[in-house]
């Protein structure tokens, strides 16, 4: 993103990480981005991983998009079998950086 006046290149103000000041400012809460992922799909869908934050948007979808990946012999997606499907995704959270990991 250009500056409008300079035309340098700056990161939008929400991408940039909050300094200690902003942090106790708001009582040591941030808002993170949790990374949920879910094996199998219907009936067999259960929540396998859902302990990983991240402060970054990108980062979290990366590992969202890593961790649904599947290798194997399956010429096409419809011969995996439903229990083995995986979804990941990135919900917004507020959290309070003392009581959990934030990668």
């Amino acid at each position: 993103m250009a500056h409008p006046v300079s035309g340098q290149h700056v990161k939008p103000r929400c991408l940039l990480k909050p300094t200690k000041q902003q942090v106790a400012a708001t009582n040591d809460m941030e808002h993170v981005f949790l990374l949920l992922v879910y094996l199998g799909t219907g009936d067999f869908r259960k929540l396998t991983s859902g302990d990983m934050y991240f402060r970054d948007i990108n980062e979290c979808n990366y590992f969202a998009s890593q961790s649904s990946k599947r290798y194997g012999n399956y010429r096409y997606y419809d011969y995996l079998d439903p229990k083995d499907r995986v979804t990941a995704y990135c919900v917004p959270k507020y959290v309070s950086p003392d009581n959990v990991r934030i990668y």
